[in-house]
């Protein structure tokens, strides 16, 4: 697992290679969000919860989750702009093990 890294003056923990989208509108498909953020390096894993209008992208390495964080933020996909943030582990472990 990579190493943690803290953000913010809340001190809270966020996954480097892990980034939460946001805001994906209901027309956005699974291939739709592929195609955006592959380009920026190779993923090693995408959830999509289009139910819940957001998604988790897995970046093999942390440069490439910072540099599709920066170009991507309030990019408009399908008339929606995203919001993306950098994954938080209480993110990651509520929706990965199923709890709501």
């Amino acid at each position: 697992m990579a190493p943690l890294i803290r953000r913010d003056a809340e001190n809270s923990e966020v996954h480097p290679f892990s980034l939460w989208v946001g805001n994906v509108g209901n027309s956005v498909t699974e291939s739709d969000l592929l195609a955006v953020f592959s380009r920026f390096g190779a993923l090693d894993c995408f959830i999509s919860y289009s139910s819940r209008s957001f998604a988790f992208v897995y970046f093999r390495r942390g440069e490439d989750a910072r540099a599709a964080r920066e170009a991507l933020q309030g990019m408009v996909v399908l008339g929606t702009p995203m919001k993306i943030e950098f994954a938080r582990p209480e993110r990651l472990t509520v929706f990965l093990l199923g709890w709501d």
